[in-house]
């Protein structure tokens, strides 16, 4: 069974808090840890201070909602895959 931990914090607050929970983490399961941020700016903010603190880390473990979505799908497509936005209107 997996062992899943969720953090949350209000915005503007506790970030520098959860990111030392996500450093902790992933340096024992590093390959089942993942740290989802509601946008780009934000996962772009958390991977300058982890290269600020020269802490090695794999990039897509940092992501958005929508990253992860297509992480997960690009890993257990079966056979499937994602289509662009001009086949989908072709479809519609």
């Amino acid at each position: 069974m997996l062992n899943r931990t969720k953090y949350y914090c209000l915005p503007g607050m506790g970030l520098s808090d959860l990111l030392d929970k996500f450093i902790s983490s992933f340096r024992d399961n590093p390959f089942d840890t993942f740290f989802i941020v509601p946008t780009a700016r934000l996962k772009n903010e958390i991977m300058r201070r982890l290269q600020e603190k020269n802490i090695p880390i794999l990039e897509n473990r940092i992501c958005t909602l929508g990253d992860l979505a297509g992480f997960i799908f690009s890993e257990d497509n079966h056979g499937l895959y994602l289509m662009n936005d001009e086949e989908s209107k072709l479809i519609i």
